[in-house]
């Protein structure tokens, strides 16, 4: 199983890796779900649970500059990852 990496959204909107020690930009948001690995990005301050709206402001992003054509592939690929890291489920907990 792998391990979740844990990211903290600051209020100036900073994220930063616990893993990597690191601050890190909504690319490398992007590229954690690329390449499947799991997530969890909470508020640092009362450790909300702000994963999905993280993610999905990274897709925002990385869309900017594709075609629709790979738009909509990368739109499947990031549901399909965050179903995955909701167990298995659409629901929002």
């Amino acid at each position: 199983m792998e391990t979740i990496t844990v990211i903290k959204r600051y209020n100036n909107r900073k994220l930063y890796s616990l893993e990597s020690s690191s601050y890190i930009t909504l690319n490398d948001v992007f590229e954690y779900v690329q390449t499947g690995q799991p997530i969890k990005v909470v508020n640092n301050g009362d450790q909300t649970d702000l994963t999905q709206t993280t993610i999905i402001s990274a897709l925002v992003e990385k869309t900017k500059t594709l075609s629709t054509t790979d738009a909509s592939a990368l739109l499947v690929k990031t549901a399909t990852y965050l179903t995955a890291i909701k167990g298995g489920t659409n629901e929002t907990k």
